[in-house]
């Protein structure tokens, strides 16, 4: 039986970008544009999410890297995704960095943490993105189309041969490729500076097979601004879902301070 899912207009048409572009997806069957309704392949017996799959890392860098590369600089496809509110102006930026300065203390208080990396991220954060606005969003400079939710959840894995997908295509959107590797790896996988590195060299290496004039120190500095925010997924969680997610904050924790401390 096909798959079927309830999606937004903006999910259907990142399904369809991607399957432009030949990102590994499922197979898009139909859409019904009056119910929302997206028909994929099932792939339930075929395939398992990555989950917590070290011995998958590897494959799981390179067809991230891979995906970044066919969008680097694509003022075609930023056109069809667009950048996300919060960096459209640098008002916006900052109704969302008081929205997550916000959460800090009452999440703090509930877990019984210090604030003080939490404001010492921020401040990084709030700073270092009023640069990437001029410089690089609103330039269309080493930016490309981001997955936006690439927990390991939303690569599923064949059960032996075949192709690894991504799914779930509601958060995606342009921004900078490190927001993609602090979700998949700094927040589940690879936390530790000495697990992160050789991750963050490979998908270096493999988007320079595509992509020209990208260092590896600017991406390490891309990599911190996106450590940064991810510290605040977890507290986004407990307070948007209910979630209390302790190891994923421990994860960003650790990666915070072994990058950034």
């Amino acid at each position: 039986m096909p798959y079927e899912k309830k999606v937004s207009a903006s999910e259907s048409s990142a399904y369809k970008l991607f399957a432009q572009a030949g990102i590994p997806i499922p197979k898009v069957l139909a859409y019904d544009d009056a119910a929302h309704i997206l028909t994929l392949e099932d792939l339930r017996e075929t395939h398992i999410p990555g989950g917590d799959a070290w011995a998958q890392a590897g494959n799981m860098v390179d067809m991230t890297a891979d995906l970044h590369a066919a969008f680097w600089d694509n003022y075609e496809a930023f056109g069809e995704v667009g950048l996300p509110w919060r960096l459209d102006n640098p008002k916006n930026f900052s109704q969302h960095c008081k929205a997550m300065e916000k959460g800090i203390r009452p999440y703090c208080k509930a877990h019984k943490m210090d604030e003080s990396i939490f404001r010492q991220a921020l401040s990084f954060f709030r700073s270092k993105v009023l640069q990437l606005m001029e410089t690089r969003f609103h330039a269309g400079k080493n930016i490309t189309v981001v997955h936006g939710d690439l927990h390991p959840g939303n690569i599923l894995l064949p059960n032996e041969e075949g192709t690894a997908v991504f799914v779930d295509l509601e958060a995606v959107r342009m921004g900078v490729g490190t927001a993609d590797l602090a979700m998949l790896f700094a927040l589940h996988i690879a936390p530790g500076v000495e697990q992160a590195l050789p991750i963050l060299k490979q998908y270096h290496c493999r988007l320079c097979e595509r992509v020209q004039d990208y260092t590896f120190e600017t991406l390490l500095e891309d990599y911190r601004v996106a450590l940064a925010e991810a510290l605040f997924f977890p507290q986004k969680l407990f307070f948007h879902s209910g979630i209390d997610d302790l190891t994923m904050m421990e994860n960003a924790i650790t990666a915070w301070n072994g990058f950034c401390g």
